[in-house]
């Protein structure tokens, strides 16, 4: 019974280290998506923070909510395919300029898709852009066709770190209320 509790024990090290990596290297990949952005530093983690709220409010499991935390820290991957003249360009983007932005959505899913032992990682990235009503990008779901994940991050992605209503509602009113009224305000 002895060697089994240590074996037992040495897995679970194993397991939590392991847990511990892919947490980090998420993490990294997510400074690297920012870096690139300069208009959007830290943009990642903001939404990971508020998609992880958002999950909790929903009754996510730990595990759930730290699954979220990393693909909601890379919903934005997408973005190092598109031309730094084009993402961080100050002024307006033209027509063909937008167009390319957006694609950013179905680029990260195309990256994503390969971590066959997480498909959400990939749902996160290609469907945070979809909106209730069927006019996001990139395949213009409505309604309960968008997959739950990328509502959350969608909800999170529209909260600003520096709007005071919105902090404040999310620690007044629950995150319940501010994740139906940001679907219905988009």
């Amino acid at each position: 019974a002895l060697y089994f509790r240590r074996k037992t024990m040495i897995l679970l090290k194993e397991k939590e280290r392991e847990k511990q990596l892919v947490r980090e290297m998420t993490i990294v990949f997510a400074k690297c998506i920012d870096m690139k952005d300069a208009y959007t530093n830290g943009h990642s983690a903001r939404v990971a923070k508020y998609s992880v709220m958002l999950a909790r409010q929903l009754g996510k499991s730990e595990d759930e909510v730290n699954d979220i935390r990393n693909i909601a820290l890379l919903h934005d991957i997408g973005k190092i395919s598109i031309p730094d003249s084009i993402l961080n360009k100050p002024g307006r983007l033209t027509d063909e300029e937008f167009a390319i932005m957006r694609s950013h959505s179905q680029r990260g899913y195309d990256i994503l898709k390969e971590i066959k032992i997480a498909p959400d990682l990939a749902i996160g990235a290609g469907f945070h852009h979809e909106r209730l009503d069927g006019r996001g990008y990139p395949r213009c779901l409505k309604g309960d066709e968008i997959p739950e994940i990328a509502r959350i991050i969608a909800v999170a992605d529209t909260i600003k770190e520096d709007s005071a209503r919105a902090i404040g509602e999310l620690k007044g009113m629950g995150i319940k209320v501010v994740m139906l009224m940001s679907m219905f305000a988009w």
